[in-house]
């Protein structure tokens, strides 16, 4: 991830401008620029009416009380910012994790919802072709309504795969699915 599209992006948040959007699109793949912007736009939205204490949970339940917070918004369509779908409403748990290891080794169950949909959708159903995974994943992409049940059912099925890795966590589970998942061309040469 470049450092130029996270400072602008961080600075759109903050302090939603046209010239941080603009830079902030700009570094779009496939999907080309719109859904960064409109994700910008809609998540600045959310910083604003949902409020939120600085200090980060150090807890998977503190986390999840913020994650109920901040989704109670998210599941109303009047109220819900376009492009701010399943994957967007649950990513910045995602990143809190990472910024916390030690906290995310310690999640081994849907605690904190984690993002499903894209690469995540595309890794379960092929598991689940494999019989690895009950059934096919629920969540829709990430423009679709967030519907919780289907988000908290497809975390359901991350904690199927890690059924029998000792020492795995959810995040790990995660990420892996994200690779198995992608589509992307440029991911042949991410290792």
């Amino acid at each position: 991830m470049d450092v130029d599209f996270v400072d602008a992006a961080t600075r759109a948040l903050q302090d939603l401008n046209d010239n941080d959007l603009r830079v902030a699109s700009g570094y779009h793949y496939e999907r080309g620029p719109v859904p960064i912007e409109q994700s910008l736009r809609g998540g600045r939205q959310l910083f604003e009416s949902v409020r939120l204490s600085k200090a980060l949970p150090t807890t998977l339940a503190g986390l999840r009380q913020y994650q109920n917070a901040w989704m109670r918004p998210l599941t109303n369509r009047v109220t819900r910012p376009r492009y701010i779908g399943a994957w967007n409403a649950t990513a910045m748990f995602m990143v809190v994790l990472f910024a916390n290891p030690p906290l995310a080794a310690t999640m081994v169950d849907n605690s904190v919802l984690l993002p499903p949909g894209g690469p995540i959708s595309t890794a379960l159903g092929i598991l689940q072709k494999a019989g690895i995974v009950r059934h096919p994943p629920a969540a829709k992409f990430d423009e679709g309504e967030v519907e919780l049940g289907a988000i908290a059912e497809d975390n359901g099925l991350m904690t199927e795969v890690l059924t029998g890795l000792d020492g795995w966590s959810l995040i790990d589970g995660h990420s892996g699915l994200y690779m198995l998942g992608t589509r992307f061309p440029a991911s042949n040469d991410w290792f």
